[in-house]
């Protein structure tokens, strides 16, 4: 018979529940078949970004509070020094870096005494958050792989246009990766 109920069920009622309850007839996990060796990933997804195309990538500045969100902690380093060398460092080399934040007000100052954070390229999560307040920069580096959708032109044909779904016709035409 099944397996017995360590609890005080009477012996009929235990062997009727056992072959009704789905989790009794499972397989044991060396009669499961085998998965394949490409089935599951050895290590996390990366992209190589190194082989991207140096034209597409685009730079944005946004301002804020200074504060930021992440799903795993990201590399950040500190620097001393002027800010147009952490751009120019951002901009020579998007594939290693995320972006860079700094204080807004700090690009007045000194060389000597401005500072930046350049977050590192590992996959984090990292988002800066936008606000109102003007406090803190943060540069992005975005790689945009397909023109933007409100520089194409869309040139209209004789199929597209008289689509139709439930006799209603169809909106506008959505442009997923075009930003």
């Amino acid at each position: 018979m099944g397996q017995q109920l360590g609890c005080c069920v009477p012996q009929g009622v235990n062997d009727a529940f056992t072959s009704l309850n789905i989790r009794f007839m499972r397989k044991k996990k060396e009669e499961k078949a085998l998965r394949s060796s490409g089935a599951e990933l050895s290590e996390p997804f990366a992209i190589d970004w190194t082989k991207a195309r140096p034209e597409n990538w685009k730079f944005e500045s946004t301002t804020g509070p200074g504060s930021y969100f992440f799903k795993f902690e990201p590399e950040i380093d500190d620097v001393k020094g002027p800010i147009s060398d952490g751009e120019k460092k951002l901009k020579s080399r998007p594939e290693n870096y995320e972006g860079m934040m700094y204080q807004t007000s700090m690009k007045d100052w000194p060389s000597d005494q401005q500072s930046y954070k350049l977050v590192k390229r590992t996959g984090s999560g990292y988002s800066f958050t936008a606000g109102q307040s003007e406090n803190f920069t943060y540069v992005q580096a975005k790689y945009q792989a397909l023109e933007r959708y409100d520089r194409i032109s869309l040139d209209p044909d004789p199929y597209t246009d008289s689509m139709s779904f439930r006799r209603q016709r169809l909106g506008k035409p959505c442009h997923p990766g075009r930003g």
